[in-house]
């Protein structure tokens, strides 16, 4: 089994940086597809007399096109897309909840609080929308640094802000005051998780950190699925995060968190098969990758109509991994149903 990922670019430290989504896409295939591929795009590059494909330099019915004669080659095998969409702002109070609201180190949030997925998307739209852009910043960048004294401003305006989203006879408001009341009040006790310095440090929580986890768990998925060791992972080249893809690859590669049920938190499961080893490839030298760049191209274009065909063949065939707070909130609604509207005041469900 093979995988092939690329992404739509580098975010940096910045998560707040311009284009506000980031992307991810996968092909995973029970062979390696580079061979089956390379006619198809050796033609199109001979024929427009350019080195590789880039989708974003193609015209857009040239890149329908492309994407869908990818397909056909590929449906004579066994094979799946994977797509990420990660909303990078909203990684701040999602990186908030986890480092103050871990039941394990603050004793005021009740263990099934922080755990069960209903309970914990509820915290997570609140602290959205509790948050400011300014706080959500300064919290990220002292969560980044490490300073103490900033992240417990952040609380303190956090606090200030509550009452003004979350009603204030719902357990959900109950629960985030005596959880940001605690963790004001012993900021330094909670665990500000780094790497070996601070210039590594903040990859493993960026877009792209978490994207790849996600290429990592959907590679096991497939691998489960189709009973097949992978080969290799070829991702293409990118050496700021190399060094974070090699620690993420290594620490998943024999293993995987899975949820058996939304009430219960996920669990730590060997795997029967391995990931096989990671590869770091130029783009212009697999046409694999290549495929890749164009399907996450038109996975992108989601208000596009002229991409809704072929966009729905490629999603309808995986189950594509998003974090945006629109997603938390659906996701809220399904599990907890009108309960989940009732914790919150009607400004919170504004746009």
């Amino acid at each position: 089994m093979y995988v092939y990922a690329d992404e739509s670019g580098n975010t940096g430290k910045n998560i707040f940086d311009a284009p506000a989504f980031f992307y991810q896409g996968v092909i995973m295939a029970v062979e390696d597809i580079d061979p089956i591929l390379k006619p198809l795009i050796d033609e199109y590059c001979k024929a427009n007399g350019v080195s590789r494909t880039h989708a974003h330099q193609m015209p857009a019915d040239e890149v329908n096109l492309m994407c869908w004669k990818i397909i056909e080659l590929l449906d004579g095998l066994i094979w799946c897309p994977h797509f990420v969409s990660i909303c990078k702002p909203y990684l701040a109070p999602t990186k908030f909840l986890e480092t103050f609201f871990d039941s394990f180190e603050n004793e005021a949030v009740p263990n099934q609080w922080y755990n069960l997925n209903g309970n914990r998307l509820s915290m997570a739209y609140a602290l959205e929308k509790i948050l400011t852009l300014k706080n959500k910043q300064e919290f990220w960048s002292a969560f980044l640094e490490k300073d103490y004294l900033t992240l417990s401003n952040c609380l303190e305006n956090a606090l200030h802000y509550l009452p003004r989203y979350v009603n204030e006879s719902s357990d959900l408001y109950d629960v985030l005051c005596g959880g940001l009341k605690y963790a004001r009040r012993n900021v330094h006790r909670f665990t500000i998780p780094t790497q070996d310095s601070k210039r590594h440090g903040y990859k493993i929580h960026s877009p792209n950190g978490i994207g790849f986890t996600s290429v990592l768990e959907a590679a096991h998925t497939f691998a489960n699925k189709h009973r097949t060791k992978v080969t290799a992972i070829i991702h293409d080249q990118n050496q700021e995060f190399k060094k974070t893809m090699e620690e993420c690859h290594e620490f998943f590669k024999s293993g995987y968190f899975i949820e058996k049920h939304p009430d219960v938190p996920p669990l730590w499961e060997p795997a029967e098969f391995d990931l096989g080893k990671l590869l770091l490839k130029r783009s212009g030298d697999s046409p694999a990758l290549q495929a890749v760049d164009i399907f996450t191209w038109i996975f992108q274009r989601k208000k596009d109509v002229r991409f809704d065909e072929i966009r729905n063949e490629l999603t309808n065939r995986c189950d594509p991994f998003h974090i945006s707070p629109v997603v938390a909130l659906l996701m809220g609604k399904g599990l907890l149903g009108d309960a989940f509207f009732e914790q919150f005041k009607r400004k919170a469900f504004d746009i």
